[in-house]
């Protein structure tokens, strides 16, 4: 008797063994180069997601969309001009508020701003935020996963903005208004980071706009394993390959938040076409009383925008 239990326990052992080598054996999403440059393995699929009218601002309709991303939905806003007349003429921004900013706030500033400009406006819920909720990235908890080779929640973040993109690529009649070949990556702060990086990352992606956002600056690290991972998720590893595209950085000089000097590293590592605007102001994120100017200026060199709102 004491013989069959002790078999048993052992054929439950090596089970286990074997269903946690099998786990292990199972092939990352993601592969992360000698130099720290991330890069998703597979091709994306078609994007699994829904769109239905979500309110009316007077300037624009406004649509929310769900979509599939990794492991969860992503929820998210888009704004329509009603100025928009002729299909697939509409230039677009995906918006990547900063932490603790729902879409709904993105749009009702940045968002809107841009609609008034006649541009199509796309905030997202990111990660840990508003209607997506559960995981809020934490940088410690990332880094564990990524030694024990988990999928980081930061690269879901990235992935989550290149479907956000596939999304508006899609041929849903909803989206008729999109210009595709005018989609841009737009983000604020940590939301300006993970623009950076998916636009470096989507060669289609037109152009990238970051608003009072910057590289970490983060010292050579002794530990091999550490010194990747913080290369991967650093705006500055990736800006220099926005290239041939336009980056458009928008920044308050007394930013207290992400210092300007950050936003001057990051200028500095990226390649031409790029513009930094400063301006004389200390607040962080997009706030009109101080970045409108810098807004409609940006604009005109990034998109050809003329007008003043």
């Amino acid at each position: 008797m004491k013989t069959c239990i002790a078999a048993g326990v052992m054929a439950i052992i090596m089970l286990a063994a074997a269903a946690m080598l099998l786990l292990n054996m199972k092939p990352k999403p993601y592969s992360v180069s000698e130099d720290g440059i991330l890069s998703f393995m597979e091709t994306r699929p078609a994007p699994n997601f829904t769109i239905a009218p979500y309110n009316d601002t007077g300037i624009a309709s406004v649509y929310k969309i769900k979509f599939w991303s990794v492991d969860r939905n992503i929820y998210g806003l888009l704004s329509v001009p009603k100025s928009i007349s002729q299909p697939s003429s509409c230039t677009t921004f995906i918006l990547l508020p900063a932490n603790s900013i729902p879409k709904e706030e993105e749009q009702k500033w940045l968002g809107i701003d841009l609609n008034k400009r006649g541009y199509c406006a796309f905030s997202l819920d990111q990660r840990g935020i508003g209607e997506t909720g559960e995981a809020f990235v934490n940088l410690d908890a990332d880094f564990g996963k990524f030694s024990s080779g988990e999928e980081p929640e930061q690269y879901k973040m990235f992935h989550d903005a290149l479907v956000a993109f596939d999304v508006l690529n899609s041929n849903s009649a909803a989206l008729g208004a999109i210009n595709r070949s005018a989609i841009h990556m737009a983000g604020e702060s940590m939301g300006g980071r993970v623009a950076i990086i998916a636009g470096a990352m989507e060669p289609r992606v037109a152009g990238v706009m970051g608003i009072s956002t910057g590289g970490y600056g983060v010292p050579s690290h002794t530990d091999y394993k550490t010194q990747i991972f913080i290369r991967s998720i650093d705006p500055d590893n990736y800006v220099s390959l926005i290239h041939p595209r336009r980056l458009l950085l928008l920044h308050s000089k007394y930013d207290q938040t992400i210092s300007s000097l950050a936003a001057n590293r990051t200028y500095d590592h990226a390649a031409q076409p790029k513009l930094l605007l400063l301006d004389e102001g200390s607040d962080h994120g997009y706030y009109r009383h101080e970045k409108v100017a810098s807004l409609n200026e940006g604009l005109e060199w990034l998109v050809g925008y003329s007008g003043h709102v």
